[in-house]
């Protein structure tokens, strides 16, 4: 009987207290701090956590919750309810609290990241291909808007100079996988863009300081 009568005084409490919620009383002193100058967004969670109430007194059945009973409860409201951003269960020595957001996390800034270590410079693969296409004369991609190594140098002593100038080199810009580099051999400055994920200097081309020592001397 005492029980029963527990029971019954428990349920009451549960209810007069989510409708005090719903109506903006004895609200957290969280809820209150953080977003008491939302209105709209208080009252939403307001809603939310006279849910949580109601639905812990519809599953206690005067001798309390289990667990995953708890965890349902949370799943289910937060669906509900998409201002709270977080519902976590705590367990205590007594029962099961909610802990629970309302607000988009926060961020703090970090130290730097440490870069990504370059391929080395006697193991890159330079896509010579590409780069004769595009910035050798008489190469298939050859336009009036590429950048072209001198027109005495061969095939071999362009990819040794990327080579060497690879190995010289400092970061300029970063895309994804891929870095640009810039670095100098044989009388040029030499830029580069290197993919990480296949160790490759996929192109290369030379920033154009030839032509103007060539201009100056004549």
């Amino acid at each position: 009987m005492n029980k029963a009568i527990d029971w019954v005084i428990t349920k009451a409490v549960t209810l007069v207290k989510a409708a005090g919620k719903l109506l903006g009383f004895g609200k957290d002193d969280k809820e209150k701090d953080e977003h008491s100058d939302d209105p709209q967004k208080q009252a939403k969670i307001a809603e939310a956590l006279a849910e949580l109430d109601e639905r812990d007194a519809q599953a206690d059945t005067g001798e309390g919750v289990e667990r995953e009973q708890a965890e349902a409860i949370a799943v289910a409201v937060k669906a509900n309810h998409p201002v709270l951003t977080n519902i976590a269960v705590v367990e205590t020595s007594e029962r099961y609290d909610y802990d629970w957001t309302a607000s988009p996390g926060k961020v703090k800034p970090g130290v730097k990241k440490k870069p990504i270590s370059l391929p080395a410079w006697k193991d890159i693969n330079i896509n010579m291909e590409h780069i004769a296409s595009g910035h050798i004369v008489g190469g298939s991609r050859v336009s009036a808007v590429k950048d072209l190594f001198p027109p005495h140098m061969s095939v071999e002593q362009i990819e040794a100079t990327v080579r060497q100038a690879y190995r010289f080199c400092e970061r300029v810009a970063t895309q994804g996988e891929r870095v640009l580099v810039r670095g100098s051999a044989s009388g040029l400055t030499v830029e580069m863009w290197v993919n990480l994920n296949t160790r490759t200097i996929e192109t290369a081309y030379p920033v154009l300081l030839w032509i103007s020592s060539l201009l100056m001397s004549q």
